[in-house]
């Protein structure tokens, strides 16, 4: 009888290493930059913030959206609270953080979602720009 051999087989999608450097650079200096991501042929806009910034953000968020939405709040606040807390070289920077995010429409412009973040796997962006169109805020 013939022994098969198994191995393991690590897979991961290919992603920008300078967007990785832009994800990196954003967590360490906690600032924000414009950028339009091209995503499975959807464009979105926003500022690229720090996860810090987002958690925050989103809990802020939620606290004025009743009861049930502030016990929510408290876990995205204990995020943000523990955020950035390892070791810079031993941290992995494998999410796009944005806020005052909009999206082309049908009609070619770009539809603002009103107090809109999007947390995205930087593995999934298909293109960038930096900056922001003209007509999204």
């Amino acid at each position: 009888m013939e022994q098969t051999e198994i191995r393991e087989v690590i897979s991961r999608s290919i992603y920008d290493n300078d967007l990785g450097f832009l994800a990196e650079l954003i967590e360490k200096l906690d600032i924000e930059i414009g950028i339009t991501l091209m995503v499975k042929g959807l464009l979105v806009s926003g500022m690229l913030v720090s996860g810090k910034k987002y958690y925050t953000q989103v809990s802020e968020q939620l606290q004025s959206s009743g009861e049930a939405a502030k016990a929510i709040s408290q876990y995205f606040s204990a995020k943000a609270e523990n955020f950035g807390i390892e070791k810079p070289e031993e941290a992995e920077f494998n999410f796009l953080n944005l806020i005052n995010i909009a999206f082309l429409k049908g009609d070619g412009q770009m539809g603002e979602v009103n107090g809109g973040r999007l947390r995205l796997k930087l593995e999934e962006v298909d293109g960038y720009i930096l900056g922001k169109p003209s007509n999204s805020q």
